[in-house]
């Protein structure tokens, strides 16, 4: 089995104490497809992802899509901000922090998917970003993912 993003979230929440956690790293460069977390994202010729978990209830990944910068980041954080799109197993919801958009994945689960970026703008504006991202848990059964070829 590769690990995915959610595997290795679930790795961390079985370790044995904080003060044992160590930092896990993983990067991924395209083409090809990034799948982990329940979603799949995209990525052409030299775009990234690098995977982080240094936290035993936390992981970001930092996406590199043309020369804009996306984190994602996993975390106990309540959903909030109006609904913009329905996606398979959940809504997609818009907020803002200092200024700053956010997007919260809100499918019912303690651990929620929240999504920034300087370059977001608003739902409309961000199609850039979500055009390339399938939120579906089961999409990836239809690609091959990059940490299956490695």
């Amino acid at each position: 089995m590769t690990p995915t993003f959610i595997s290795l979230v679930a790795i961390a929440w079985l370790s044995p104490a904080p003060s044992t956690f160590s930092t896990v790293e993983m990067r991924f460069v395209g083409p090809g497809y990034y799948c982990g977390g329940g979603f799949l994202v995209r990525l052409e010729k030299g775009e990234q992802v690098t995977f982080t978990s240094q936290r035993i209830d936390t992981a970001t990944i930092s996406l590199d899509l043309a020369g804009r910068r996306v984190e994602a980041t996993s975390s106990p954080v309540a959903p909030r901000g109006k609904r913009v799109q329905k996606i398979a197993e959940g809504i997609l919801r818009q907020s803002s922090e200092n200024g700053r958009i956010f997007y919260v994945v809100d499918d019912q689960q303690p651990i929620l998917l929240s999504i920034t970026s300087p370059a977001f703008r608003g739902f409309t504006k961000d199609k850039w970003f979500f055009d390339r991202i399938n939120f579906d848990p089961t999409a990836e059964k239809a690609v091959t993912c990059l940490a299956q070829q490695k």
